[in-house]
């Protein structure tokens, strides 16, 4: 039985990650635009109510995208019999959180049209964290789906131990 269960991935490279959820972004909006520009015929060359319309939806996406909905990448789990480490990059500022005696809860939950997410649910007596790790970089669904079963398995013999 092993006694610690690691999981260690290259951190992401946000600026690239940032880079091209942008482009997509405006891209999907530069579309809207121009089917908004062919469908409305009667603004004799005014485009600037689409142009403003436009901007204001782009930064409320991007508020939505990156503040209220942060992107979480975790790239370092360690867990032993007392002690959990996490390493995490939350937009790409990087986090670090330690656990003692923590109780861990995974569970793969669906999101969107098959796009799941790991949801880790971490407490110990003095603090309570929940990371949801989405496919991004490195973590396809096959890594999602091995880590979870990964930590079930490690809790299962841990627990079974004492």
């Amino acid at each position: 039985m092993p006694k610690e269960l690691k999981l260690e991935i290259k951190p992401q490279n946000f600026s690239t990650f940032i880079l091209k959820s942008i482009l997509s972004i405006l891209l999907i909006l530069f579309l809207a635009f121009i089917l908004f520009a062919i469908i409305t015929p009667n603004l004799n060359g005014n485009y600037t109510l689409p142009l403003k319309i436009i901007g204001v939806l782009f930064i409320l996406i991007l508020v939505t995208q990156f503040i209220f909905s942060p992107t979480i990448y975790l790239y370092s789990i360690r867990i032993s019999e007392t002690t959990t480490e996490l390493k995490w990059q939350k937009n790409g500022k990087y986090k670090y959180q330690k656990f003692n005696n923590a109780q861990i809860t995974t569970e793969i939950v669906p999101s969107g049209k098959n796009n799941p997410y790991l949801k880790l649910e971490i407490k110990d007596k003095d603090s309570q964290l929940i990371l949801k790790q989405h496919r991004i970089g490195e973590w396809t669904f096959d890594k999602l789906k091995k880590t979870d079963n990964d930590i079930d398995k490690y809790k299962a013999q841990h627990i079974s131990k004492k």
